[in-house]
């Protein structure tokens, strides 16, 4: 059960960050450089989210 939570974690954390990465990329399309700071910012902590639980599940 532990395992089947932890594979909907990773698959949500990971479309989260492609839904983050759309975000960048529209954001430097439309020369939003506010938008582009902040969902850049939002894009780090996710990735950096992501790949904490990855290296956790990975040492097990």
């Amino acid at each position: 059960m532990k395992e089947g939570s932890n594979i909907k974690y990773k698959i949500e954390m990971s479309n989260r960050i492609t839904r983050t990465s759309e975000e960048i990329l529209n954001s430097i399309k439309t020369n939003n450089i506010d938008e582009f700071r902040e969902t850049l910012q939002l894009f780090i902590i996710q990735f950096e989210l992501y790949r904490e639980q990855i290296g956790e599940n990975n040492g097990r």
